[in-house]
């Protein structure tokens, strides 16, 4: 195998190897180090045909095509979990990695958090290996049968109705962020779908709301979605004046609201009106479909509403619907004496 040799006195790297016996030297024309690891890269990939297969060449192949199909909130996840892997585990072929690689994986993630964020960690690296099982890279994922990590049941913190109306009072005079609260409690909408929502995609006329990926946007799941606007929020809709570009805007420039900005003023807000210390603004996503279900909307709307494309992620909310269970049983009324 070859390998890389910067000489003593011009300082220009070569890469060095054996062919028949004799050592050959290949020049890289450089004396830059960062140029040269380059260009040996280059040369490894010609004389050994398992470095194209080695991790960090299929990292940035997976990452370069999911920038094109996810979310750059997804990629972020997918780039940071495989970069770890790739520290953990070394740059070794993809065909040589087996399960042991992965449960050392874990046992150094379960370090530094939790189950649960281990467990988004986890779903990244399967969705790497069966990317590259689709494209006959590997003709099986090393982690087929792994399993995700045992995580206890917890409802999300999220507003009662009480603690909602007490929360908006504290925020009534910033017209800014209050808008921005209202619609995430009256959408069930997440803030990346808020920011990004231009007034095109809303259609007052018909009430209704297209939550759907853009040149500059992707939706988490790449699916669109339509929304209905509810009376109250028809009516602040329509007090709006400009409906041009985007429906939020920044409270400095006009411009774009920044997701990252939205959120440190949410939950400023929050401290400063003692509330919950669990409450972040996907908390009003929780909050939308909580009120939903303990007002008798069935899960199964809910889940139309959020956009869930499978209902197990909706059954958290189940346990808000008891009185609803209760009457539908009540139904079936025989044997009365």
């Amino acid at each position: 195998m070859p390998s890389l040799f910067r000489h003593p006195k011009s300082g220009i790297y070569y890469a060095i190897q054996r062919v028949n016996k004799k050592q050959v030297w290949r020049s890289l024309k450089t004396r830059s180090k960062l140029i040269a690891h380059t260009e040996f890269t280059k040369v490894l990939q010609t004389t050994d045909p398992r470095q194209k297969t080695r991790l960090s060449n299929q990292i940035k192949e997976f990452i370069d095509h999911a920038s094109s199909t996810r979310g750059a909130k997804t990629c972020k996840i997918y780039e940071h979990a495989l970069r770890r892997f790739l520290v953990i585990t070394g740059d070794i072929p993809v065909s040589d990695i087996n399960e042991r690689h992965f449960d050392k994986f874990v046992s150094e993630t379960v370090k530094t958090i939790s189950n649960t964020s281990a467990n988004v960690q986890i779903r990244a690296l399967k969705a790497f290996f069966n990317c590259l099982k689709r494209w006959k890279v590997l003709s099986a994922s090393p982690l087929e049968g792994a399993k995700q990590l045992r995580v206890d049941e917890k409802m999300p913190a999220y507003f009662s109705e009480e603690e909602l109306h007490q929360y908006l009072n504290t925020i009534k005079n910033d017209p800014w962020l209050y808008e921005i609260v209202i619609f995430a409690v009256l959408t069930g909408t997440r803030l990346g779908e808020i920011v990004n929502l231009q007034w095109k995609d809303v259609d007052l006329a018909n009430k209704r709301i297209f939550i759907q990926s853009s040149l500059s946007y992707q939706t988490k799941t790449g699916k669109a979605r339509a929304i209905p606007i509810s009376e109250n929020l028809w009516k602040s809709l329509s007090t709006k004046g400009d409906r041009q570009g985007y429906v939020f805007r920044g409270r400095r420039n006009g411009g774009r609201a920044y997701l990252a900005f939205v959120s440190r003023q949410f939950k400023k807000s929050i401290r400063k009106g003692g509330f919950n210390e669990e409450l972040h603004f996907h908390s009003l996503r929780h909050t939308f479909a909580s009120l939903l279900v303990k007002g008798g909307i069935s899960l199964y709307q809910v889940q139309k509403l959020l956009g869930h494309s499978n209902i197990q992620v909706t059954q958290m909310y189940a346990h808000l619907e008891p009185s609803n269970l209760h009457n539908a049983v009540n139904i079936l009324d025989f044997g009365s004496a």
